[in-house]
């Protein structure tokens, strides 16, 4: 597919959506491994992963990375360290999606294209619980980790436990 690079090792196990806009793209470093549907990770269930890029976006995945049954959505710039793992049903977007002005909202030529957007970038070696939102303009530092159920709408640092709605510190990571 136009605009889709990967390294080494790829492993897809079920099917996925992948969605690629003018001028962006998604790259995919080695030993990438992605779970999507088909029961094949209890937790996730049935639900089918998504990696999507819209018009001039991009997503970059490093190596080693490990995800199920996630969503990854780029309005801008999506960024994920090296050795990532990211538990099932998580949402990973750098745009609200919809204006947040309703008379904006109202029309489909105003809505997405009014919506705040910010990138997102995940450092090495992070860990994200299942069922996390990770929202736009986010940086999660090396080692992080995000506990399941969290929405994130602040910076992490790197070596730090963060949870809950929205996440907060809890401690250090070992």
């Amino acid at each position: 597919m136009a605009g889709v690079s990967f390294g080494k090792a790829l492993r897809v196990s079920g099917s996925m959506k992948l969605s690629v806009g003018k001028n962006s793209a998604i790259t995919i470093g080695d030993n990438f491994q992605l779970i999507s549907g088909r029961m094949y990770n209890s937790i996730g269930r049935n639900i089918k992963s998504c990696l999507r890029a819209d018009d001039q976006s991009k997503i970059v995945i490093g190596k080693g990375v490990g995800m199920s049954n996630v969503c990854v959505w780029a309005k801008v710039s999506i960024e994920i360290g090296d050795y990532v793992k990211i538990g099932a049903d998580t949402i990973i977007v750098d745009s609200d999606m919809h204006s947040l002005n309703y008379l904006e909202r109202r029309n489909q030529q105003t809505d997405a294209v009014n919506a705040k957007k910010r990138p997102v970038k995940i450092g090495n070696d992070v860990f994200i619980g299942t069922r996390s939102i990770i929202n736009k303009g986010v940086t999660i530092g090396d080692r992080a980790i995000i506990a399941a159920g969290s929405v994130v709408t602040a910076n992490v640092p790197a070596d730090e436990i963060w949870g809950g709605n929205p996440a907060v510190f809890i401690r250090k990571s070992e």
